[in-house]
């Protein structure tokens, strides 16, 4: 039976605890209020509430102030009262004030929100283990496992950074996507490997003979 290379056990426990990480500190929230909207990290707005969108929100708003402070405050001024927290917001080049009361966090809103996030990336994550499984010698099934891993842990981090209330994944995002483009190359261009694949690969002929086999086709 052919040995599995510690070092992808490594790298398949390591996105299953960034996956459980990121789930616990959406977790810390549980009880505390949020805007009633998503924000990304330039302050777009995704109504989630129907009080926010009954306000006259709508996705793509941007906040500019928040009370008549930075809107790097908003957090701060959301969990500092049970009020209404008055946010001026600009459409279209028109801006606009909104009052809007807070609202808790809760099970049933992060279940609805962001269980399919974690639901896919463990999808993700069980497919790159099996595949590995089946051949851990393979090089396709390594850059496999590792491309699943990537896409696994990118799946929860987007997710975080973009809809999550203290946004923790932030510093990943530039990082997890960058590397995930580039892995993708390298896993397209060595997976499936197969014999008719692996006669067309350059280097060793391929071109030559697909070149040769086309003109004697003709």
């Amino acid at each position: 039976m052919t040995r599995r290379d510690p070092r992808y056990v490594v790298v398949v426990l390591a996105t299953a605890a960034l996956i459980v990480g990121v789930l616990a500190s959406l977790a810390v929230d549980v009880g505390r209020p949020y805007p009633g909207f998503f924000f990304s990290a330039d302050y777009r707005i995704f109504p989630v509430t129907s009080a926010a969108r009954d306000a006259g929100l709508r996705v793509g708003d941007r906040i500019i102030a928040v009370d008549s402070a930075s809107p790097l405050t908003l957090m701060d001024r959301v969990r500092a009262g049970s009020g209404p927290v008055r946010y001026e917001i600009e459409r279209d080049g028109r801006r606009f004030a909104v009052a809007l009361p807070p609202a808790p966090v809760t099970w049933d809103f992060l279940t609805r929100e962001f269980a399919v996030y974690f639901a896919v990336s463990a999808i993700m994550l069980t497919v790159g283990i099996l595949v590995y499984a089946q051949n851990p010698a393979a090089r396709p099934n390594r850059n496999f496992l590792l491309y699943m891993c990537l896409w696994a842990a990118s799946n929860v981090v987007t997710a975080e950074a973009v809809f999550g209330t203290a946004k923790r994944s932030a510093a990943l995002i530039g990082f997890l996507p960058a590397v995930l483009s580039v892995h993708g190359w390298v896993f397209f261009l060595t997976y499936p490997a197969n014999p008719e694949r692996q006669a067309a690969r350059p280097g060793k002929g391929g071109w030559a003979r697909a070149a040769k086999n086309a003109r004697d086709a003709s």
